[in-house]
């Protein structure tokens, strides 16, 4: 059990964010499934003059050829957490199942990329939480394997009115490493200009968010989703917090400010 306090938020200046469960909730989505109901709709537009039976088989095909790249190649902890980015490796596939046709990548990179879809259901509140972050006066940076480079996670945050609360970003996508590889926690550290310990991260992933932002020198927020991870391997991480959601951290910075000395939220909940 943990017997750490609160008296480390007195020296925090930036936090980082995971994107997908921790932001978003996403927990149980089938990412072939939606990739293929993303991706089947833009080839329809791209290719009017192909039968949609046509489109449709070859769509189903791209992706589960992209699954299974990616389950071989990059899903994987064991080969040194190596990451991909989802527009370059479809890229060839489309080329190969649609030989010889215009396609403009951009528009269709664009609106694959995006997945407002997806998330748009979980940003009504997250202005409150970021609202009690900017009042702390803290840098937010989002630290988050998301297959994609950073100018599509931007136009999705500017479509969805968020993007002025960033100050930086770093992701897999851009790197092709990701948590808790020490590259993805150095890039987020150097662009937000300021120390290690400085730094608080939120994340739900006992390994990559728990044991990587630890093993990087950086502050720890887990967030714990009851049998979503196995408790021991939650509990195992000696992280500097425990909440239920982002939203928590309000009741975190109210205990710091009547008792710095407080271990309530650094105690695996039970």
């Amino acid at each position: 059990m943990s017997s750490k306090n609160l008296n480390f938020l007195s020296e925090i200046k930036a936090v980082t964010l995971d994107w997908g469960d921790t932001l978003a909730h996403v927990v149980g989505k089938d990412q072939g499934l939606y990739d293929f109901r993303r991706l089947y709709p833009l080839l329809k537009f791209q290719f009017p003059h192909i039968p949609e039976n046509e489109i449709y088989t070859k769509t189903k095909s791209i992706i589960d050829d992209l699954v299974q790249i990616y389950a071989k190649n990059y899903n994987n902890e064991a080969s040194n957490w190596r990451d991909c980015n989802k527009s370059i490796l479809i890229k060839p596939l489309i080329e190969k199942a649609f030989p010889n046709q215009s396609i403009d990548w951009e528009l269709l990179f664009e609106k694959f990329c995006l997945q407002d879809d997806r998330i748009i259901p979980h940003y009504k509140n997250l202005d409150v939480f970021f609202n009690i972050i900017k009042k702390q006066n803290y840098k937010i940076g989002l630290l988050s394997h998301v297959n994609y480079e950073e100018k599509y996670v931007r136009q999705n945050f500017k479509n969805n009115g968020l993007i002025d609360y960033f100050d930086f970003f770093s992701l897999s996508g851009d790197l092709t490493y990701t948590k808790p590889h020490p590259i993805h926690f150095q890039d987020a550290l150097k662009k937000s200009g300021v120390l290690p310990h400085q730094i608080l991260h939120f994340g739900d992933h006992p390994e990559k968010d728990g044991w990587g932002s630890i093993n990087a020198g950086f502050k720890t927020a887990l967030i714990v989703e009851p049998g979503h991870y196995g408790q021991d391997a939650v509990e195992s991480v000696p992280a500097d917090i425990f909440i239920g959601s982002i939203f928590e951290f309000s009741y975190v910075l109210e205990e710091f400010h009547k008792n710095p000395n407080s271990s309530f939220y650094s105690k695996y909940p039970c």
